[in-house]
């Protein structure tokens, strides 16, 4: 069976995930996240909390039924995607270019950011979550003056380093020691 997702004429698709059981696509849209059965191509969601354009959307590893997406207006909102309503909202300050990855053990997020709207400078920072409080600390940033495209950025697979390209230079940031090449 071919599948038909129903977009309007005009509308972007964007960047997309599955969810962990596959049954759902998850598309940026703009300043929505239209989520989609894939069985029949239905969009069974748009989940709009965004007031910008949406630039990162991610599986919540600490639930299966959550994603956690990001915008460039600095928001970062844990939706319920079955219910399609927001369960939290975190306002950041900072315009965020994409989710670079989730540690549930650590409660941190790694994220692109743009330290300044005047000027195109890109950063990867890093979030962790208040341990008395809900919300997060203030970002601790990796590596400054990178891309602002995510697809340049690599995370470790044992989760000690940390990789970002501009132009023809790399740098790497280790988690462990904490300094950056």
């Amino acid at each position: 069976m071919a599948l038909s997702p129903s977009l309007q004429a005009g509308s972007q698709f964007g960047l997309s995930k599955f969810s962990h059981d596959s049954r759902y696509l998850f598309s940026c849209c703009g300043a929505v996240i239209k989520v989609f059965n894939t069985s029949n191509g239905e969009c069974v969601h748009n989940l709009q909390g965004h007031t910008k354009q949406v630039t990162g959307v991610s599986l919540n590893p600490s639930n299966v039924l959550q994603v956690i997406s990001c915008g460039t207006e600095g928001l970062l909102i844990y939706w319920d995607y079955l219910d399609g309503v927001i369960l939290k909202k975190y306002d950041l300050h900072l315009p965020l270019f994409g989710i670079l990855a989730i540690n549930a053990e650590r409660k941190n997020i790694l994220m692109l950011a743009q330290l300044s709207e005047h000027k195109k400078a890109f950063a990867v920072m890093l979030w962790k979550k208040k341990k008395t409080s809900d919300g997060f600390d203030q970002p601790k940033t990796l590596i400054d003056n990178c891309d602002s495209d995510p697809n340049l950025v690599s995370y470790g697979c044992m989760k000690e380093c940390v990789a970002a390209g501009l132009k023809h230079k790399l740098a790497i940031h280790s988690m462990k020691t904490g300094k950056t090449k």
